[in-house]
């Protein structure tokens, strides 16, 4: 009687524990599904022309930027402009690689709605700026970025990056 009652248990318990798989499978499955869907569609993203006048720009200098969206601009709901001042490094603690990236410095250029499919700013480097370099282990990197956000909630948050070189050479 035992047995059986044992033998029963084992048996309900397994098709508990398949349920729980299969569900917990079907939840892992939605869950890619649906960042793969967003990662598709964000090829809805405006995707900005920009220009700058030179390659690299000295600390306490200003250039000029002007950035155009040639399609889709209205699909933005709202656009931000800046640039921002990263700094990265690699190192290890243990036998962990660890990667860390912080923005030290924000200049907001430009902010609101996009309703313009142009724009442009005057971007001043600071006077004491370090200067663009990367090696294996360090980084220091300036870039514009352009985020803006989508009018529809299923379409992931637009980010654009256009490198921009900071340094005493020309």
């Amino acid at each position: 009687m035992a047995f059986l009652f044992v033998d029963q248990f084992l048996a309900d318990r397994g098709a508990v524990s398949t349920s729980l798989l299969l569900g917990l499978l079907l939840v892992f499955s939605l869950a890619f599904l649906w960042n793969s869907a967003r990662k598709l569609l964000s090829f809805l993203h405006p995707m900005p022309t920009v220009i700058m006048p030179a390659l690299v720009h000295r600390p306490g200098a200003s250039f000029y930027l002007a950035w155009t969206f040639p399609r889709k601009a209205r699909l933005l709901n709202h656009l931000t402009v800046s640039l921002k001042f990263n700094e990265g490094t690699d190192y290890l603690v243990g036998s962990t690689p660890v990667e860390e990236q912080q923005v030290r410095f924000t200049y907001l250029l430009y902010e609101g709605e996009p309703g313009l499919v142009s724009g442009s700013a005057l971007v001043a480097i600071p006077e004491h700026a370090m200067h663009s370099f990367a090696t294996v282990s360090n980084s220091i990197v300036w870039a514009i970025h352009f985020d803006g956000e989508s009018k529809w909630p299923f379409v992931p948050p637009m980010h654009y990056e256009a490198p921009v070189i900071v340094g005493f050479w020309t």
